[in-house]
């Protein structure tokens, strides 16, 4: 029996991935692993174990569904993931990605870093700091994944990162989900276009008006900076905390901590950005990917 993924949704980071995790969760038909996100193509340690280790950790409990899977947004943006998974699961995968105003999703990760306790700056400062932070040795050495938690603006060019991933796969196998201009306008068709990319027939049962990873902030983003800093801190609670539990625990100290984000930070013209930023790659993808995109135009 197969019992190694036939579809990887990679991205992009915030444009609705764990709504769609927790949508195809529900259907008896596909497997996705306990994990959201495995991260075996992403980390170093994980992936030099080779696929053996990837199928038998997070693929052991398959039993007969039709799909098999993995959801993880990291994929898209790391240039070397790509030949890895063709190295791993063949050039017959099928690929899906879910696109958002890259503005919007550049703020959203910005939210996000900042709820985590690893950014202090305003958003302004924080993208005219981005091409310094990424190119920085200094900033890499204090911020080991500092090209994942800084990369506001850089993510955002998705028909580059799209490329990446034409290099090793045919587009005939690769779905594209435009976020506002679908998936929220019409959630129904869109998911019943992806099972049909997908080459079966949505579970009655499944529930799609799911809302979920629903913004926060942190009320002390000092003791957020604290959960996720290394340290003594760190390293205590992996004697005191079973190994299974940290992260459990973490989630929930976090989310005691948060409540809902406000937009006192959104305090900058969404049209100024995207013209800046972003006017020729969104033109560069609408050819790539055969589809307009309304919502985006300004």
């Amino acid at each position: 029996m197969n019992k190694r993924p036939n579809f990887l949704c990679v991205g992009a980071q915030k444009a609705g991935t764990t709504t769609l995790h927790d949508i195809l969760r529900q259907d008896e038909n596909i497997y996705l692993p306990e994990i959201k996100e495995t991260k075996f193509f992403l980390d170093e340690e994980q992936y030099k174990k080779g696929k053996r280790y990837y199928f038998d950790s997070y693929y052991s409990n398959v039993a007969a569904e039709a799909l098999i899977g993995e959801i993880d947004p990291e994929c898209m943006y790391v240039d070397y993931i790509p030949q890895r998974i063709y190295e791993t699961l063949g050039g017959d995968i099928k690929i899906i990605f879910m696109l958002r105003n890259p503005v919007d999703r550049a703020f959203s990760h910005y939210q996000m870093s900042s709820r985590r306790g690893r950014e202090d700056l305003s958003f302004h400062d924080a993208v005219d700091a981005e091409e310094t932070r990424l190119k920085s040795k200094d900033f890499k050495l204090r911020y080991k994944s500092s090209s994942l938690n800084y990369s506001y603006i850089d993510r955002g060019y998705y028909s580059a990162l799209i490329k990446k991933y034409l290099e090793f796969f045919p587009i005939e196998n690769m779905h594209f989900i435009l976020f506002e201009d679908e998936f929220l306008k019409d959630k129904e068709n869109t998911i019943d276009d992806l099972y049909s990319f997908l080459g079966i027939a949505r579970d009655k049962h499944v529930q799609i008006n799911l809302k979920s990873n629903i913004a926060t902030e942190p009320k002390v983003k000092a003791f957020n900076k604290l959960i996720h800093s290394g340290g003594a801190i760190k390293k205590i609670a992996h004697i005191i905390v079973p190994s299974g539990l940290n992260k459990v625990l973490k989630n929930f100290l976090i989310e005691i901590n948060s409540r809902a984000a406000s937009d006192k930070e959104r305090n900058f013209d969404k049209a100024v950005f995207m013209n800046k930023y972003y006017r020729e790659s969104n033109k560069e993808l609408e050819v790539l990917i055969g589809k307009e995109i309304p919502s985006w135009k300004v």
